[in-house]
């Protein structure tokens, strides 16, 4: 499952641009959560705040694969990882 859900979420050099080019576009606001665990907060911030986006910083594969988890594949295009 991680590996199918990762590309789906992640933000890097490819993506980056495009990804900020629609937040602007849209005015949307974003958050950044830098190490965020198994995720607990950042699920509740993006369950919570149906018109905001999320970029997640987790440097340990165990909390970034507990965080995919939980999330739902209708929130994916709001939460960059």
């Amino acid at each position: 499952m991680l590996a199918d859900t990762l590309p789906k979420l992640e933000l890097n050099n490819s993506n980056l641009k495009q990804f900020a080019k629609y937040i602007k576009k849209n005015n949307f606001k974003i958050t950044l959560e830098i190490g965020f665990g198994s995720g607990e907060n950042l699920y509740s911030l993006l369950v919570n705040n149906r018109n905001d986006y999320f970029i997640g910083c987790e440097p340990y594969l165990n909390g970034l694969a507990a965080f995919i988890a939980k999330i739902d594949e209708d929130l994916y295009n709001r939460i960059k990882l």
